[in-house]
């Protein structure tokens, strides 16, 4: 315990117990063993208790979950961007070492060549031909890098979300997605040592299979999101469902239109 005598290292206002009132820092008289295992102690098994608990209670009932996240009790779950950022950079350290086992090509120039291909060309930025050059650059992005593409939608989607379910405003659309992707892209990094990887070693690729697990994959997702807002708005599964595919295809539309609009304008600006 401190005395009042003792001053914060920080804000430099008084101690009332071990840590400071104004500020929350907790009090340390000197780096000791001790205190190096109170911090492990801390930062890992207090924080993959915290990721655990909110995996779990996404998996059995994701919208009551949320809901109780978004009515305040915050304190037992990982914040949604703290919980998004956790599994895409496992997901991204597990694709990366999946990686290691494939030949890579040339990136620079593969990246050059659809740079030429799609942006540095002879069509005008006004022109179908640069909308459709623009839905190269998409299908680039979505074969490169999905995770980011739909970062990119999460809040064009929260932005439709707002009109279908009037219930919940903007800013809790946006927490609710975020917790939804981060939890896809957390059951997709715990399937991809089991299911993608045996298949990509032991089995030929068969196109077939791979669009009918793609479908499959989908389906899975959408009903995940259907049973979140459904238990969020305590709305009927037809109504969740319409007001879902209304969401999602609106915030890609609007995501594509805006997106298609700063590609004309970077291309008028950089390409002469």
């Amino acid at each position: 315990m401190s005395d009042s005598n003792t001053k914060c290292r920080s804000c430099n206002q008084s101690f009332v117990g071990d840590y400071c009132n104004y500020c929350g820092q907790p009090l340390i008289h000197r780096f000791n063993l001790s205190y190096l295992w109170k911090l492990l102690h801390q930062d890992l098994l207090e924080v993959d208790r915290g990721l655990w608990r909110t995996f779990k209670e996404l998996m059995v009932r994701p919208g009551l979950m949320i809901r109780e996240y978004l009515n305040g009790k915050t304190k037992p779950y990982f914040s949604p961007i703290k919980y998004l950022l956790v599994w895409i950079t496992l997901f991204y350290l597990v694709s990366s070492i999946a990686n290691t086992f494939e030949p890579q090509p040339d990136v620079n120039n593969t990246d050059q060549f659809w740079k030429d291909k799609y942006f540095f060309n002879d069509n005008p930025a006004f022109s179908w031909s640069s909308v459709s050059d623009f839905g190269g650059i998409i299908n680039v992005v979505i074969s490169k890098n999905l995770s980011l593409y739909f970062l990119i939608l999460l809040p064009f989607i929260a932005w439709v979300s707002h009109f279908m379910f009037r219930e919940v405003n903007f800013t809790e659309h946006l927490i609710i997605w975020t917790f939804m992707w981060g939890h896809i892209i957390a059951n997709l990094m715990l399937l991809f040592p089991i299911a993608i990887i045996p298949w990509a070693l032991f089995a030929d690729f068969n196109m077939v299979v791979f669009m009918s697990a793609m479908g499959i994959t989908f389906m899975l997702m959408f009903y995940f999101f259907t049973k979140a807002y459904k238990q969020i708005t305590n709305g009927k599964w037809m109504s969740t469902v319409i007001k879902l595919l209304g969401s999602v295809y609106g915030g890609m539309f609007l995501c594509y239109g805006v997106s298609v609009l700063i590609f004309i304008v970077l291309k008028l600006l950089l390409v002469k």
